[in-house]
């Protein structure tokens, strides 16, 4: 039962038989303070309680550290989802009561949208964030926890009169992403982006914007700032950048005030135990106890184990810490509700060197353009294109001897590469595909380089069924690189659940063949497709003439055969300059 007082809660504990008596709680602390497991009660039975029930009321005594007054114990108000979670436990109730109610307030365009899984992950993260103010939402890549998240940032704004901001903080390559989702599902909230070197100009403005969207390497830069704020939700995506909680960024979030905490990631957190702490930290700090208790009492007894495997006891104890604050759902869990295609953008923010060479090259092909007849000015734009594209993707197709970081070459690669670890961490297979060979051999470095390991294919590949059957076997690589001439038709990929295109294609139908290579009669999961653009670039603007024109643009520009876009105007064409 809660108490009177805002910050802590008053609870009991008693103890029954299997049969429903209760047991003189005298008994048990007697035996528990001798360390036994065993002992007899005043009419002379003999008591025996479980190690793992002893193990648990050890636990809750010392990581909810409660004061006892007047036979009472009284702990920390952050520990009541615990608490019931445990009360749930020795009450065999199973049920987690959602009130799905809460969807109804939400615009009659996301209601329409959502699946029934994600209108029960809205339902609990408002429950969590209402009752307990912080939530860990850990769904697999691709399942729409972003979309779950600004639902609920939505709501609380919705039934709240303060006008404070909620920050959003997420890796650099994301920032652009969270953006592009606000405005796609929630128009009305307005958004601002803290990066780059003017940033600071926005500071004093900062308070007006219903969601402030930065990076993890500017929150500890820019703490000053963000201290001084007030926010209504913190939300930190791909929350295992914050693991190690020596880091900058862990240290700097801790010490930002906010209402409620969300923190979101795509890997399953229950198999990295000490990086758990962090998490916790981060969201209820305290609520695991000290860094060097939680290594006491449950890495270290996880780590030893038995024989080489975990204590499922202790296991077991942690789970039912964490899970009241944690909801993880796999693709396999909800496949019912899934389509069997599900499509993404992946929206990415252009490196500062990318965005200096685009503009430059824009210039300069809008230049000669000018001063061209019609029939020459279509090539020429054609050329430009190809250029502009190449620099959207990555820098180094410009230059190959070009001396640059892969981060400022292309923001792209960065993020394929947390795509793909995330995937390669939740137990997914991706094909890529690109049509550019170079790229391909660029995005080659960095998978050797991260670790992730890929089969290829692209048109000067000898023997195609090899790199097949090596993908396609059940220990086969992670991932699939292939060009599209060379993986247009005939492959059978099934192994893959997750396609990635990283350079968009304005066919339509070529685009869709290649997805269909690991969406095919024997693919037993749904498939998730991402398409990689790069924000304010021609990908954008082609992919908007894409969905006004579907079926018009019947050439994949940019061949080595530069074909003409037939179905567009000139002045379309040309609109790809401006």
């Amino acid at each position: 039962s809660t108490g009177g007082g805002q910050d802590w809660l008053a609870f009991d504990v008693n103890f029954k038989t299997d049969l429903g008596k209760d047991i003189p709680k005298e008994v048990i602390q007697k035996m528990l303070s001798a360390g036994k497991r065993s002992g007899t009660s005043k009419n002379g039975k003999q008591v025996v309680i479980s190690n793992f029930d002893a193990d648990t009321l050890e636990t809750v005594l010392r990581d909810t550290n409660p004061r006892q007054e007047n036979g009472l114990y009284y702990a920390a108000k952050n520990q009541g989802a615990y608490l019931r979670r445990l009360k749930d436990y020795y009450n065999k109730n199973t049920e987690d009561s959602l009130d799905l109610n809460i969807i109804k307030e939400l615009p009659d365009t996301i209601q329409s949208t959502l699946r029934t899984y994600q209108e029960e992950g809205i339902a609990w993260l408002y429950q969590r964030i209402t009752e307990d103010s912080a939530a860990l939402l850990a769904d697999d890549m691709g399942l729409g926890k972003t979309l779950q998240t600004l639902s609920l940032v939505y709501l609380l704004k919705k039934k709240s009169s303060s006008s404070e901001p909620t920050l959003v903080v997420c890796p650099t390559s994301l920032l652009g992403n969270w953006q592009a989702e606000v405005q796609k599902f929630f128009p009305s909230l307005n958004t601002l982006i803290l990066h780059g070197p003017k940033r600071k100009d926005y500071f004093s403005v900062a308070n007006s914007a219903d969601i402030i969207i930065t990076s993890y390497a500017l929150t500890a830069r820019d703490l000053d700032f963000y201290t001084s704020q007030a926010f209504s939700t913190l939300v930190i995506d791909e929350a295992s950048i914050i693991r190690n909680p020596d880091t900058q960024a862990a240290k700097a979030l801790g010490k930002i005030k906010a209402s409620h905490r969300i923190a979101l990631t795509g890997t399953p957190v229950e198999n990295a135990v000490r990086d758990l702490w962090s998490l916790y930290q981060f969201l209820l700090p305290g609520y695991l106890g000290t860094r060097k208790e939680f290594q006491q009492f449950y890495e270290q007894p996880l780590n030893a184990g038995n024989g080489g495997l975990p204590d499922t006891a202790v296991l077991k104890r942690l789970r039912m810490r964490v899970e009241p604050f944690m909801l993880r759902r796999t693709k396999a869990n909800v496949a019912k509700d899934l389509p069997p295609k599900m499509h993404q953008t992946i929206y990415c923010e252009p490196s500062a060197s990318q965005k200096k060479t685009y503009a430059k090259l824009l210039q300069q092909g809008a230049a000669k353009v000018d001063m061209l007849e019609d029939g020459a000015a279509r090539i020429q734009i054609l050329t430009v294109l190809l250029r502009l594209r190449q620099a959207s993707c990555d820098l180094r197709l410009l230059d190959s001897e070009m001396d640059i970081t892969p981060e400022e070459a292309s923001s792209k690669i960065i993020r394929l590469v947390e795509l793909l670890l995330e995937a390669k961490r939740g137990g997914h297979r991706v094909l890529i595909f690109s049509q550019f060979t170079t790229m391909l051999g660029l995005i080659k470095q960095a998978l050797t380089e991260a670790n992730i390991s890929f089969a290829y294919l692209d048109g000067a590949t000898k023997d195609r069924t090899k790199e097949v059957e090596k993908f396609q076997s059940p220990t086969g690589p992670d991932t699939f690189l292939i060009s599209l001439k060379a993986g247009g038709y005939g492959l059978n990929l099934t192994a893959a659940d997750t396609v990635v295109h990283f350079d968009p294609w304005w066919n339509p139908a070529v685009e869709a063949q290649a997805t269909d290579r690991a969406y095919r009669i024997g693919q037993t999961k749904p498939t998730t497709v991402y398409k990689m653009v790069s924000k304010g670039t021609v990908e954008e603007k082609i992919i908007k003439l894409q969905q006004t024109k579907q079926g018009l643009i019947s050439s994949t520009l940019g061949d080595e055969n530069a074909p003409l876009m037939q179905g567009l105007s000139q002045n379309e064409i040309a609109g790809l300059l401006q």
